[in-house]
């Protein structure tokens, strides 16, 4: 008894809460509408008319709707082909008289029917051989008259039967070897003249015989060496004189001899340098190797001299910035790093709550919007 009172006060607590929840409409003051008739709406002010019958179909690409394919009036027979290509009806393949008797080939290329490959007018007896390559018939291969006698050769490149290689007249004895390379015959490698003495070497390039390298006058003693570069006979590498002394070095690169690195009377420089010091004579005036700089540095201090005058290396510039500040010293003077000029902060007149920008150091709101 008491579980069905608790699910009836459940049930009506529930359908009670769902009525409170329920939205209540609220008097609303209705807007009061103008007694115009209201505007056309563009896509529907024309409507083109439609007079083609509703079982034909229709198009109207420009407006106007008219039917879809006019179909072109076909007169011909059902039982016939026909085909429209321009539009126009007319027989499908329509056949070509033809009057040429059944046992003749035909052809009809432009759709005219006209006898294939005219025969032309055979003379030719049936036992000879005939060819038409031209349209005309003729005997095949006529065979031209032959006048030369058997035992000579024959040649008919046109067509006339001619002697082949027309021989020369040979007046050179049969025991002599001939030659006939334009046609002559003359005798095979006549031998010129050789009126050289036969110890000479000889030549012959142009079929004179002349000596070989005639031979220039020699009148160095054959005892000694001779040479002859350019066609005159002279001694071999005659020595030059030489006039140097013996504990010299010598060159002689023109033939020649003289001192090797022949050296100025007095050319030698005076030496004032200390023997312990280095040095360099690049001009011929002796001098200190590596000129030292003067030293100024204390010793306790590190140096440099990059350009030969000596200075503290690395000397640090003196920092009066204070010690909370940032500083920078791209030219070795200490500056504070990103220095502001004064009543250099731009003012701040964005409220707080706005977001801001200053790129060219003038504070506005970030973000700001036309009117």
């Amino acid at each position: 008894m008491l579980s069905q009172l608790y699910v009836f006060v459940s049930l009506a607590v529930l359908l009670v809460g769902q009525a409170a929840a329920s939205p209540v409409p609220m008097p609303r003051a209705l807007a009061q509408r103008n007694a115009q008739p209201l505007d056309t709406i563009p896509a529907y002010v024309k409507r083109a008319v439609n007079n083609v019958p509703a079982e034909d179909a229709t198009t109207a690409p420009d407006g106007i709707i008219k039917p879809f394919g006019t179909r072109a009036v076909n007169t011909q027979p059902e039982e016939e082909a026909s085909t429209a290509p321009n539009g126009v009806v007319k027989p499908f393949n329509s056949r070509a008289v033809n009057n040429v008797p059944a046992e003749d080939a035909t052809t009809a290329p432009d759709g005219i029917i006209k006898p294939f490959g005219t025969r032309a007018v055979n003379t030719v007896p049936e036992e000879e051989a005939s060819s038409a390559p031209n349209g005309v018939v003729k005997p095949f291969n006529s065979r031209a008259v032959n006048n030369v006698p058997a035992e000579d050769a024959t040649t008919a490149p046109d067509g006339i039967i001619k002697p082949f290689g027309t021989r020369a007249v040979n007046t050179v004895p049969e025991e002599e070897a001939s030659s006939a390379p334009n046609g002559v015959v003359k005798p095979f490698n006549s031998r010129a003249v050789n009126n050289v003495p036969a110890e000479d070497a000889t030549t012959a390039p142009d079929g004179i015989i002349k000596p070989f390298g005639t031979r220039a006058v020699n009148t160095v003693p054959e005892e000694e060496a001779s040479s002859a570069p350019n066609g005159v006979v002279k001694p071999f590498n005659s020595r030059a004189v030489n006039n140097v002394p013996a504990e010299d070095a010598t060159t002689a690169p023109d033939g020649i001899i003289k001192p090797f690195g022949t050296r100025a009377v007095n050319s030698r420089a005076v030496n004032n340098v200390p023997a312990e010091d280095a040095t360099t004579a690049p001009d011929g005036i002796i001098k200190p190797f590596g000129t030292r700089a003067v030293n100024t540095v204390p010793e306790e201090e590190a140096s440099s001299a990059p350009n030969g005058v000596v200075k503290p290396f690395n000397s640090r510039a003196v920092n009066n910035v204070p010690a909370e500040d940032a500083t920078t010293a791209p030219d070795g003077i200490i500056k504070p790093f990103g220095t502001r000029s004064v009543n250099s902060r731009a003012v701040n007149n964005v409220p707080a709550e706005d977001a801001t920008t200053a790129p060219d150091g003038i504070i506005k709101p970030f973000g700001t919007r036309a009117f």
